[in-house]
């Protein structure tokens, strides 16, 4: 699973229910600001999942950003104050009171000021704790052929939307490119009969999911 900031009860309530039938230890680790809303937004989402999946073996474990972490990786510069009018303020100036480096819960530091190579190594490192790196190289290489094989279904898709006009070429005939997609996809579509695309049900949905600029982007690896 995955959450952003604070999960609705409804999320966490489904999160939970496909952990209860586990019948092994399930690994849980937050990475958020270390300010009034992200510090408590991490004990809420352990609060919760335990209580509705109470027979669950669930070990929750914050791995950033922490108090620890500001000396390690030099984030004095990024500390800032803490809001006032954040309502849970005096919640974090009591749980951080003793934390000299947040002079009391004073300052607070975003998760985004932890340099992104060093993010990585830290998520990579609590994966390894859990499947060698072997494994690893495994579970990414197959998610690499699953890139693949959706990236296949797409053009398959998109050669359907605008033919008779080859889906490898620009407007000028050249090949394609990073600018390419999106120049194509402005140009008025022609009518298309859906019902006619050869393509089982759940592969149009996985399909009509994707066809977003943002996923476009990513698939075709066009954010720069």
């Amino acid at each position: 699973m995955t959450a952003v900031g604070y999960s609705s009860i409804s999320f966490l309530h489904e999160a939970a229910q496909g952990l209860i039938d586990l019948e092994h230890p399930i690994y849980i680790y937050h990475l958020g600001d270390l300010d009034p809303s992200g510090a408590q937004a991490a004990e809420a989402i352990e609060k919760d999942l335990r209580g509705f999946a109470p027979d669950a073996d669930i070990h929750f474990e914050r791995i950033a950003i922490t108090p620890e972490q500001i000396v390690d990786f030099e984030l004095q510069e990024a500390l800032r104050p803490t809001k006032p009018k954040d309502p849970r303020y005096r919640w974090f100036l009591d749980k951080y009171r003793d934390i000299a480096v947040l002079q009391g819960g004073l300052q607070s530091c975003e998760l985004d000021a932890i340099r992104p190579t060093d993010l990585r190594d830290m998520v990579r490192k609590v994966i390894e704790r859990h499947l060698s790196r072997k494994e690893l190289d495994t579970v990414n290489a197959r998610g690499e052929q699953e890139k693949i094989r959706i990236g296949g279904i797409l053009d398959r898709f998109l050669d359907e939307l605008h033919d008779p006009e080859p889906i490898s070429v620009c407007h000028n005939g050249g090949p394609a490119n990073g600018e390419w997609i999106g120049q194509w996809l402005e140009k008025p579509e022609p009518v298309v009969e859906f019902e006619a695309f050869d393509y089982d049900a759940a592969e149009t949905r996985t399909l009509e999911r994707m066809l977003t600029n943002d996923q476009l982007a990513a698939l075709y690896d066009l954010s720069g």
